[in-house]
Order: C-alpha cells, then sequence, then structure tokens
C-alpha cells in the first residue's frame, strides 16, 4: 500500500509549488509593488497602437501583453512579451511574440510610473524565454502559436517591374549568347527566369508575390560601352522597354539610362516583373529608331534587324597592293599606286545611320595611293581620272555595286588614304574589285602652242581585279 501513499505526497508537493508560485510577490529592482501592475494596460495600448495593427500580420483571437517574472524572485524584467501574432517580415522566426521595452520607476507604496515616451517596439518573433514566467494579475495565458495564422504577402500590381535589392540572383538560366549588338554598346542578358516572391529587401518590408493569375519574371542585364566607337554626325538615342503581348514599358530609369547616360553603365542590374504565366515577354533596345530584341523565355535574340551586327564575318583582310605603273600616251605620262587593305560591314554608319532594311555599309580602307605626272613636259599637262570606270565593285551575281562615298580616283591629288563606303545586301559572302584606272588628259591652257603631242587623249592603267572572301 506504499505507491499510493507516494502519489498522496507528490499531489500534495504539486499544490505546495503551486501555491508558492502564486504567492511569490512582484518585485521591480528587488522592491516589492502592487501584484496588479496597472501599467500594463498602459503597454498593451502602446502595442496595439505601434505593432498589431500593422498591415501584414495576423493576430490570435485573443491577445494581450505579459510581463516577464523570474520565479524566485519575483523581479520583472523591464520588457513585454505580447501577441500572439506573425508579422510578414518575421517568416521563419519561431515565435509568436512581439517584445515591448519599458522604464519602470518606483513612485512609492508599491505603485510603479511607466511614461509612454519610455516604451518602445523590440524585437518581434520571439518564443517565451525558459525560466522565465509570463505573467498577468488575471493569470491568462497565451493561445497556442498555431492557431496564430500565417499573414498572406502582398501583390504586385498587374505588371509591374521592380527592380531588384541584389545585383543578380541564383536561380533561373545564364544563356550562351544572348547579346544585342548596337552602335557603341552591348547589351547582354545573363540570367532569366521565373520567381515565386520576392523576398524582404530593398525597401519592401514584406515579402512581395505576383499579381493574380501572373508569374515573377526576373532578368539581370549588363550593358557594355565599347570604347572603339567614334560617335560622327548621325544620333544614337536609345530606348530601353520590357514588351509583354501588345504591353509595352519603359526600362530606362530602372536600369540608370538618363539622358543618354548610363550612371551605373557596365554594372549588372536584375529586375523583376509581374506577368501573365506562360506570356513571351522581350526585352527591346532601340537605338536611333531600330528595334532589336530577345526573347526572356527563350534567351535567343528574336529580331532580324542589324544583321550586319551577327555575321560570322564582319573583317576582312585585303592586303592587295597596285604596284607602281606608268600610263603613257606620247608626251603624256602619269604614275599610279594604291594598297587596298581591308573590308569591313555594318548595319550602322556614324555619319549616316542604319543601312536601308536587307542592307549593309561597306567599308573598303586603302593607303599609299600615289597619282603623279612625270616626263620632262609633265607640267603641261592635266589628267582627270573617270571614277566610275576606274573602280567597279560586284557581289557573287556580278551585279555592280554602287560607291557612295571615299572613290580613290575622285580627284587627281586627293588623300594618300581613305575608305571605299558602298551599300550592298546583308546577305552578301563576297565582293569583286575590277580596279583600272582611267580617264582623259589634255594639255593645259597655258600651254596648247607648246609642242607636246598630243595634246589630248585618253589614259588607262593595266587593270587588277582581286575578290574579298565575307563568308
Amino acid at each position: 500500500m506504499s505507491t499510493p501513499r507516494r502519489t498522496g505526497v507528490a499531489s500534495a508537493l504539486a499544490i505546495l509549488l503551486f501555491l508558492s508560485a502564486c504567492s511569490t510577490p512582484v518585485r521591480i529592482n528587488g522592491a516589492e509593488v502592487d501584484s496588479k501592475v496597472p501599467f500594463l494596460s498602459l503597454l498593451e495600448q502602446e502595442w496595439r497602437k505601434e505593432r498589431a495593427g500593422e498591415k501584414h500580420a495576423s493576430l490570435a483571437n485573443e491577445t494581450s501583453c505579459w510581463l516577464l517574472r523570474e520565479p524566485k524572485t519575483g523581479n520583472l524584467q523591464p520588457r513585454a512579451f505580447c501577441g500572439p501574432i506573425r508579422h510578414l517580415e518575421d517568416a521563419g522566426k519561431p515565435g509568436v511574440f512581439d517584445e515591448m521595452e519599458f522604464e519602470p520607476r518606483l513612485i512609492g507604496d508599491k505603485q510603479v510610473s511607466v511614461d509612454p515616451d519610455d516604451v518602445d517596439p523590440g524585437d518581434t518573433g520571439l518564443e517565451a524565454p525558459e525560466g522565465v514566467e509570463l505573467y498577468r494579475p488575471d493569470g491568462r495565458t497565451p493561445v497556442p502559436a498555431e492557431q496564430v495564422p500565417q499573414p498572406q504577402p502582398p501583390a504586385a500590381g498587374s505588371g509591374e517591374i521592380i527592380k531588384y535589392e541584389s545585383a543578380s540572383f541564383q536561380t533561373g538560366t545564364e544563356p550562351e549568347d544572348a547579346v544585342i549588338k548596337a552602335p557603341g554598346f552591348t547589351f547582354t542578358l545573363n540570367r532569366f527566369g521565373t520567381l515565386d516572391r520576392l523576398g524582404v529587401g530593398g525597401g519592401r518590408r514584406w515579402p512581395l508575390v505576383p499579381a493574380d493569375h501572373e508569374e515573377f519574371l526576373a532578368f539581370t542585364v549588363t550593358r557594355l560601352y565599347d570604347p572603339e566607337f567614334n560617335r560622327g554626325r548621325a544620333g544614337t538615342p536609345e530606348t530601353y522597354s520590357l514588351r509583354v503581348g501588345e504591353k509595352t514599358t519603359p526600362l530606362e530609369e530602372l536600369l540608370g539610362y538618363k539622358k543618354g547616360l548610363f550612371a551605373i553603365s557596365e554594372d549588372p542590374v536584375t529586375l523583376v516583373a509581374s506577368v501573365p504565366v506562360g506570356a513571351e515577354a522581350e526585352l527591346v533596345v532601340g537605338v536611333a529608331g531600330v528595334d532589336q530584341t530577345i526573347s526572356l523565355r527563350t534567351g535567343k535574340r528574336t529580331s532580324t534587324t542589324a544583321a550586319a551586327y551577327y555575321r560570322g564575318k564582319t573583317t576582312a583582310g585585303a592586303n592587295r597592293q597596285y604596284t607602281p605603273r606608268p600610263a603613257t600616251n606620247g608626251d603624256f605620262q602619269l604614275q599610279h599606286s594604291i594598297t587596298f587593305t581591308e573590308a569591313s560591314v555594318s548595319p550602322f554608319d556614324r555619319d549616316r545611320s542604319w543601312a536601308p532594311k536587307g542592307q549593309m555599309w561597306l567599308y573598303l580602307d586603302w593607303d599609299q595611293r600615289t597619282s603623279q605626272r612625270a616626263g620632262a613636259k609633265a607640267n603641261l599637262y592635266r589628267a582627270d581620272y573617270d571614277p566610275g570606270d576606274s573602280i567597279r565593285l560586284t557581289g557573287p551575281d556580278k551585279k555592280a555595286i554602287e560607291i557612295v562615298e571615299g572613290n580613290p580616283v575622285s580627284k587627281i591629288n586627293s588623300d594618300r588614304d581613305g575608305t571605299i563606303v558602298a551599300l550592298v545586301p546583308d546577305s552578301i559572302t563576297s565582293i569583286t574589285v575590277e580596279y583600272a584606272p582611267q580617264g582623259h588628259f589634255q594639255v593645259t591652257s597655258s600651254y596648247t602652242n607648246s609642242d607636246a603631242t598630243p595634246k589630248e587623249g585618253d589614259f588607262k592603267f593595266e587593270p587588277e581585279t582581286f575578290t574579298i572572301d565575307l563568308s
């Protein structure tokens, strides 16, 4: 019959401990105070004003504030735990209490004064600390934490675009060659993908989810300036936008592009857009009225404009020397030489802007050009080249290519170096150059009575033909 006796002793001990706890006085800084702690209502009032009314918070059906009392001494800590409550920004924190810190002042006769100005909100998402009682004079206990629902994060506006607080995000796809080439710079899509939500940061106090029936599409881009680009007479105003279906949203401000200058020209920028689930979305980069696009679903360039930038070969060495040689007719003698050095193509010309659709600019550089009269009677003559017959450019289809500028025989005393400029189809694979300088000569008016013969006539240098491979 010993077992019932031990049970009775244990029950008596439990009752004794309960009574002892209940009889423990309430103290502040060791001094006993009124156990009704009237200032607790002030703390609760301040908490409801500061924290409980937040937009993105979920409260239990019953909420209160509790003082923290040390069981053995009855001393109160200068803080209260209020709740239960869950704040959206506390996702992942273990507790459901807000901390309210205060400065108690003893005013005699066991009374305590707390100035509202000395009550400050502390941490949130706290658990009740071990070894400390949650004390209220009415004995009320907190509602279990599992009964406090998780708050729902706010949603972005439909089509809203947000600058991500980090330079890049870690998920998503890194495309191999998602680059837009433009006059003076390249614009690269470094990474793209979808996100379930945006976390706290970047000026946001709460997480953010996409708008209804939409998803977050995140993308990191970098704009790199081309230091070798020389601006000319043609303007290069730039535009940046996101196109989703029929809607186009400017991105200049988010990317830091202001008045033609990038504030942070070579730093990656990540943007997050709320777009309809599965909808096609494109980055649009425009320069001087010509747009180029990249898909944010595939990472592929979707535009066909500025095609010459993306050819397998945009430059080719010519290295063709037209060695010095004479053209002679009686007393008339003329020496000529030139070297063709390099050919290149581009969809954009710094002075003429974009080539027409389906075409590109061809440049054929030349230097070491000489053209001078020779012989004893050299000064008696003048010579004029026929530019149209002296040089002829053709493509693989044998059709003539019109020279826009830079014909090396346009003037007898032109520069020693220059560049032929022409418009060619943007699909052309080779250029054939037929060079045969020719023209007309005659004795100048001051020497019409001289014995120079003939007085006038035609001249033509030995022709030379070569082909430049652009495939």
